[in-house]
């Protein structure tokens, strides 16, 4: 028996093959001239991860999550926006083959958009999804 344990100052560390279970969430948004639309950028990150003991085995589920947007008003009549996303998501199951799956899928959108007056837009968009299962 060790007299002096070691102290884990690190409080994102975690020993999770010895946890029962567990749920571990981040999510990360900085922004780059908010609520701007002459020239404006968000970028997003989120992380989570989790782990359930049960009668039949434990599982696991995790997701991690990439986005930026990028807003540009040309003038006073066009606004330009880009959204790009990457995700991977991931499960798996001691027991049941049939639940262990990786998903990964990155999507681009770019858009137009037209300011007819201050109550009036004509959005054009396209979504182009590369997913990878």
């Amino acid at each position: 028996m060790d007299i002096n344990p070691e102290i884990e100052i690190n409080p994102f560390k975690l020993e999770k093959d010895n946890l029962l279970a567990y749920s571990y969430n981040l999510k990360n948004i900085l922004y780059i001239n908010k609520s701007k639309q002459k020239y404006s950028a968000i970028f997003t990150f989120s992380e989570n991860e989790s782990k359930n003991n049960f009668s039949f085995g434990s599982t696991r589920n995790s997701q991690n999550y990439k986005r930026v947007n990028l807003i540009h008003k040309a003038n006073e009549v066009y606004l330009i926006e880009f959204v790009a996303n990457k995700e991977r998501s991931s499960s798996s199951s001691e027991n049941y083959l049939e639940k262990n799956y990786i998903l990964e899928k990155e999507q681009l959108n770019p858009t137009l958009t037209y300011l007819a007056g201050k109550n009036n837009r004509i959005n054009f968009l396209h979504k182009l999804y590369l997913s990878d299962m």
